[in-house]
């Protein structure tokens, strides 16, 4: 078969099992040519070939290799394509309870889980979509897709962000419906490793600041936690032009945003609708730049 895509095989290497075996893709058609509808065939015909009833196979790597290169694919494919493919995958996968419950719990792993590089919040909500329809899905399975599929709803881009309550460094209660312009909202724990290092990066990114001083934008750092004295304790320590604040509302026992995998970041136009969820310092610092912040 003709190689698909050799980005691909990068990203595969980052993430493959140490024990893993190799799974044989669907070999596709020389005369497809159009990238993704090569893609599309190959995810719509990728499972062909495995024995979903050998439960061996969830035990040797083999199935979690072949998970892997599956969902390497779907950034490639068109919508149409992605849908179709998990929903045979699973389809297949319900033939046997074990094999479709490992899968589910994979998808998990690796499109949801903060530190995954395949992490993808839109797939993992197909995934859990048409987990539901699975005869292989016990009632506390359905129950936590439920709970998941609610959770990874919220402050979808497109949609109004969810608005709450909290006290700034200074003493000043607001909310976020009160904040004029277009916001950069970042929930944050102090003690969160992954929170510093955004943190750190934010401080010193050129554009952004720019932004901020020229008043085109507000930069927003909301500590979630409980421990009020910490968060007192470490304020002090953020940018000067960022409002820091705490968390008045109860956002994350509320379920207003998913903070699951800390930190948090959305960015929003004037009218809190979501522009970016979770997006990379590369994808905000390019939107600044090329965007701009006046939408």
């Amino acid at each position: 078969m003709r190689r698909l895509f050799l980005p691909l095989l990068a990203l595969l290497t980052t993430v493959q099992p140490a024990t893993a075996q190799h799974y044989a893709m669907p070999d596709v058609p020389d005369s497809i040519a159009e990238p993704a509808q090569r893609a599309d065939y190959a995810i719509l015909h990728y499972w062909q070939r495995y024995d979903f009833a050998d439960t061996t196979l969830l035990r040797n790597g083999h199935a979690e290799q072949a998970l892997v290169e599956f969902l390497g694919l779907m950034p490639y494919a068109t919508e149409r394509g992605r849908n179709e493919g998990i929903g045979r995958w699973l389809q297949q996968a319900d033939r046997n309870t074990t094999a479709c419950r490992y899968f589910l719990s994979q998808a998990e792993r690796y499109l949801y889980h903060p530190d995954s590089p395949l992490r993808n919040e839109q797939l993992f909500r197909t995934v859990l979509q048409q987990s539901l329809r699975l005869a292989s899905a016990d009632a506390a399975m359905q129950d936590r897709s439920r709970f998941l599929l609610r959770l990874t709803g919220r402050n979808a881009v497109g949609n109004k962000a969810e608005s709450f309550v909290c006290e700034t460094s200074r003493g000043q209660r607001l909310s976020t419906d009160s904040i004029q312009g277009p916001l950069l909202l970042i929930c944050y724990d102090p003690e969160c490793e992954r929170c510093q290092d955004l943190l750190f990066s934010l401080r010193y990114c050129s554009p952004l600041n720019l932004a901020i001083k020229e008043g085109r934008m507000t930069v927003l750092a909301v500590y979630t936690g409980g421990d009020e004295q910490l968060w007192r304790n470490t304020s002090g320590d953020m940018p000067a032009q960022w409002l820091t604040a705490i968390d008045r509302t109860g956002i994350g026992e509320k379920m207003l945003y998913d903070l699951t995998a800390m930190p948090v970041m959305l960015l929003t136009d004037s009218q809190r609708r979501v522009i970016m969820k979770e997006p990379t310092l590369q994808q905000l610092t390019d939107w600044l730049i090329v965007r701009g912040v006046g939408e």
